[in-house]
């Protein structure tokens, strides 16, 4: 099956992917309006707003993860002021945890994006749990 754009339906699902892994914030919101706009096929209207709703959901999350640190910093510096000296409590180790689990977002997002990819040549969709969900419910 082809695009309007005269490729195949899978190439397209494909640079759709690619273009939202490597492309930024922009891009993905530029594709799935061409697609939802101008093509008709379901797969690739479902494949673009799959991409721009996992981009972001891997954009939000790392804010999420470094905010964390900072409520807990402000958290032990509110019960360290009514505290002495000797009894105050310390989360040194906090940013590094908090770094590490980014960085594994980070990673996760690389092999959702990439897994998509490689499976978007052949027409097969990959069923992402929640994602699909909540894009299957508003879609129909």
């Amino acid at each position: 099956m082809k695009s309007k754009l005269g490729i195949s339906v899978g190439l397209f699902a494909a640079i759709i992917y690619a273009a939202t892994l490597f492309g930024g914030v922009f891009t993905p919101v530029v594709i799935a309006g061409y697609v939802l706009l101008a093509e008709e096929n379901a797969y690739l209207k479902k494949t673009a707003v799959r991409a721009l709703f996992l981009s972001i959901v891997f954009s939000i999350l790392p804010l999420l993860v470094g905010f964390i640190p900072g409520v807990f910093g402000w958290f032990t510096s509110l019960i360290n002021s009514f505290r002495d000296y000797e009894d105050k409590i310390y989360l040194d180790g906090l940013n590094g945890i908090f770094s590490a689990i980014k960085q594994l977002v980070y990673l996760a997002e690389y092999v959702v994006f990439l897994v998509l990819f490689a499976t978007s040549f052949s027409g097969k969709e990959v069923k992402v749990p929640v994602v699909d969900d909540i894009i299957d419910k508003h879609m129909n």
